[in-house]
């Protein structure tokens, strides 16, 4: 009596797990792609490059703090806000990311003066929290 349960509690698992997969794959394959962004002015990446270098100062002043002695972690904080930024600009003027990602880099290569563009060796925190 108990294994034609077990039996029966297999059989069911089985028939849920598929009925799951089935209405994955099916959702999955109806869903339409989202609409191609447009490409950014070099007016509007120029104007990007400029917003972010502005804030650039605040950004790597505020990693400081947070990770005081930590360049690496600085680093890291400062790029997490720096793509957050991004992918906010990217949406609120809908362009691709890559479009401000590019007007970043261009920003860079214009006015690389007091700018960090290298990266911080990885070396263990003086601390953990």
């Amino acid at each position: 009596m108990r294994s034609r349960i077990r039996r029966i509690r297999s059989i069911a698992g089985s028939v849920v797990l598929v009925g799951c997969f089935v209405v994955v794959i099916g959702r999955a394959s109806l869903v339409s792609p989202p609409a191609p962004s447009r490409s950014a002015t070099p007016a509007e990446r120029q104007r990007i490059a400029q917003d972010l270098l502005e804030a650039e100062r605040q950004w790597r002043a505020a990693a400081k703090r947070r990770f005081p002695g930590d360049l690496w972690s600085q680093d890291d904080d400062f790029h997490r806000v720096e793509q957050y930024r991004a992918r906010r600009i990217a949406g609120r003027l809908k362009i691709s990311l890559t479009d401000v990602l590019r007007a970043i880099d261009e920003g860079l290569r214009a006015r690389p003066q007091g700018r960090r563009v290298t990266a911080s060796p990885c070396k263990p925190r003086p601390f953990y929290d």
